[in-house]
């Protein structure tokens, strides 16, 4: 037997087995109360990707080379950058402000 055939078959016994349960029988579900109980807060890290050009990355892995010979660490990661960044904006107004400035300036450049 095909496939199309097997498949045919199966559709036929379903059909037939609905047609039997809807004629005679009545079928009742219940559904359980719904409970709802409090969440533990997230703690496990939320993972965010960049799509960003070879001109900006290639600037970024600079400037983690020169961040890490300015700390004295063996390497800092572009993660490490961007995590430290986010958290500047965050807290930081003058910081915030510049990045609205740079994000406004950028929307005037990419709209037609």
């Amino acid at each position: 037997m095909s496939r199309t055939e097997d498949l045919a078959a199966k559709a036929a016994r379903l059909k037939e087995l609905n047609a039997s349960t809807s004629a005679g029988t009545e079928i009742r579900t219940y559904a359980a109360p719904e409970v709802r109980t409090a969440q533990a807060p997230r703690t496990k890290p939320v993972r965010l990707t960049v799509d960003v050009s070879p001109a900006d990355h290639a600037a970024l892995k600079r400037l983690c080379i020169d961040l890490a010979a300015a700390l004295g660490a063996a390497q800092m990661s572009g993660q490490d950058v961007l995590r430290s960044l986010i958290r500047r904006a965050l807290v930081d107004e003058g910081a915030r402000a510049q990045l609205e400035r740079d994000l406004a300036a950028w929307l005037n450049d990419v709209r037609p």
